[in-house]
């Protein structure tokens, strides 16, 4: 503690040179502790899912260009894989919902009964749609999410059995769901799509309406064990439908790269260079302290001449750097904090991890 005592005093004789050394420290440390965050918080933080890592995403790519799925190419797949627990579809869909107030128009998705298993999220409340809702001429149900029945009925307990108007069809609410399930992105409810099937457009194996694959991976199956059976699939298809789906490709993507793999290579380039800020504040620093040990030599000949050790005075300049790492840290800690609000007001609107 004496050592840090006159460490302080040292420094408080010469603001200058501390506020220049701390400054820089907190630039390099705050730079680094705030890019770090948004890496650890996009890239590196597991899906709130259980066993994250085997979910994927599937659509179908022709050339250079993305398409989703087909409805009939879904039930071949899920017919003919092995490589799947399960094996959902899903559509993005607008609503306009009517209900005690002001119609409200949101976004939710259409989703096959199998959707939730895969994801491996329980509701909140009551229970998801069934095989038999899910189904042509199946009731009239819908899952909510939590920011929905948080907003439009309080957080109710007692939801479940009420009656929502969706598109103008009446629709019987028979579960929530908790604020973890954010998939597909930004869906506020789900109903299920059996009751969309039969829509002409949809047997038609050329159309892709919309369509996206939620699957959950076999223990013991590898991502690419997945994507070379659907490749195999596709490729059978293909041959059946050559005018349809002939050139078109299955592509299998695990749910985190779908959601950031655009992102992943400016993140790390973005912590690369700051660690490389930090190593120059850290020399400077260095530097700093170097010249001015160089203008404490007289200081340090009288101390050593009044009978200080070389121990001694290595314990105090030891003690002076210290006090300057740990003020730097906690400027640094601040200029992160504060950073990070800056970052989420730039970040993708649409990518909810940056949140």
């Amino acid at each position: 503690m004496n050592d840090l005592r006159f460490a302080l005093r040292q420094l408080l004789k010469h603001p200058g040179f501390a506020a220049i050394a701390i400054l820089t420290l907190a630039l390099g440390i705050g730079a680094n502790t705030a890019i770090f965050s948004v890496v650890e918080a996009v890239l590196l933080r597991p899906l709130p899912y259980p066993d994250g890592d085997k979910l994927v995403v599937i659509w179908q790519r022709e050339g250079s260009e993305d398409h989703s799925n087909n409805y009939l190419n879904y039930r071949d797949w899920q017919a003919q894989s092995t490589s799947f627990t399960e094996l959902s579809i899903y559509r993005r869909d607008s609503f306009s919902l009517s209900h005690d107030g002001a119609p409200e128009s949101l976004m939710g998705a259409l989703a096959s009964a199998n959707f939730f298993a895969a994801t491996g999220i329980p509701p909140l409340l009551g229970r998801t749609f069934n095989a038999d809702e899910d189904s042509p001429g199946g009731a009239r149900v819908v899952v909510l999410g939590h920011a929905l029945w948080q907003r439009r009925f309080g957080g109710d307990p007692h939801v479940m059995g009420r009656t929502l108007i969706l598109n103008a069809i009446p629709h019987t609410v028979i579960g929530v769901m908790p604020a973890v399930l954010g998939l597909p992105r930004a869906a506020e409810l789900w109903v299920p799509i059996g009751p969309y099937t039969t829509n002409a457009t949809w047997q038609d194996r050329g159309n892709n309406p919309g369509l996206y694959c939620l699957g959950r991976i076999k223990p013991g199956t590898s991502v690419e064990q997945a994507r070379a059976e659907l490749f195999s699939i596709g490729e059978r298809l293909g041959a059946l439908y050559p005018r349809e789906i002939g050139r078109t490709r299955t592509v299998v993507t695990p749910v985190l790269d779908n959601a950031v793999g655009s992102y992943r290579s400016g993140l790390w380039t973005l912590l690369g260079a700051a660690a490389l800020t930090l190593a120059i504040a850290c020399a400077n620093v260095a530097g700093l302290q170097l010249a001015r040990g160089v203008t404490r030599g007289r200081e340090f000949a009288i101390r050593a001449a009044l009978g200080s050790s070389r121990r001694r005075l290595i314990r105090q300049l030891l003690g002076e750097s210290l006090l300057l790492s740990l003020l730097g840290g906690l400027g640094g800690l601040l200029l992160a904090t504060w950073s990070l609000d800056a970052i989420r007001l730039l970040a993708p609107a649409g990518v909810p991890r940056f949140q």
